[in-house]
This record gives structure tokens, sequence and C-alpha cells, in this order.
């Protein structure tokens, strides 16, 4: 827990909230169903990044809670601008510190805006290569809500 407090110090300003567990289910059977199935196949076979993507916007907040009430993890969600910098190193330094973050509360971390990651990025496929190597490594679950363009760069 030490290198999490260290970790935590180090990060931007506002960059991990917390998000409040649904209170009641105002998700529809439907939708429930539909992220239950997102959830990671077995240890076989991680699956650490779930992608939102446009056709949930509306509902992407309650998703990412739903899906941290069935995997009984809390929810943070991610300030990408935060964590995004024009500085060479600067952004993979700081995803290094929020998965080592998350790994040690054995949380779920939530990027609302995914694709300020890539868009930023000179090589978006790289990053998204660091993401899913991170996520994976830490054993980290991550939810990203991206536009379908970030979609083809996080497929396997």
């Amino acid at each position: 827990m030490f290198f999490a407090a260290e970790a935590q110090k180090q990060l931007p300003p506002r960059t991990l909230s917390p998000m409040a567990p649904l209170d009641s289910l105002t998700i529809g059977a439907e939708r429930r169903n539909a992220i239950s199935g997102l959830r990671r196949p077995s240890k076989t076979d991680p699956k650490n990044i779930v992608i939102l993507s446009s056709s949930t916007r509306g509902t992407k907040e309650q998703d990412a809670q739903y899906f941290g009430q069935l995997e009984k993890k809390q929810v943070y969600k991610v300030n990408t601008a935060a964590i995004v910098s024009k500085n060479v190193g600067e952004t993979e330094k700081n995803l290094q510190m929020v998965f080592a973050n998350a790994a040690a509360q054995q949380s779920i971390l939530f990027f609302d805006d995914a694709g300020q990651l890539f868009s930023k990025s000179a090589d978006p496929q790289s990053t998204a290569k660091y993401l899913q190597s991170l996520a994976q490594s830490r054993n980290v679950p991550t939810i990203l809500w991206c536009e379908e363009d970030c979609r083809t760069w996080l497929k396997r």
C-alpha cells in the first residue's frame, strides 16, 4: 500500500476520482446483459480492456459503475486531460503511475475520454499497445470510452 500512496502523491492533480456505486439498478435488463457479456472471460484468457463507444454515451458512467459492481471493485474515473502531456515520455510515466495505483488498490480504471490519449499521440497504435500491456501486466480491469476511430487501434 506504500507504493500506492507514493504513486498518488506523484500523479497530476485531479487525475483520479472514485465513482460512487450505483444505489439502485437504473440500467435496463438488456443493458445489464450486454455489460455482463463484456466481463473478463477467465484467468487463462485475460481481457483487461473493455471498450464502450458512442452507442452507449448516455449511460457510460452507469455502465462503468455497473461493471464495477459485477467485478466487486471500486471504479476510478481517470481525468485523461491530466495525464496527457506534450512532453516526450510524460504521458507514459503518468499512465504507469495510474496503473500502479489501481493495481495496488485492486480497482478498475474508467477512461471517460480515451480518444485524447490517442489523438495526441504520434503513433496511436503504439499507445493502444502500451495501454493493453499495462492493463494486462498489472491485471487492472480498464474501461475505455472512445469513438469508433480508437476502437480500430485497440483491436487485437
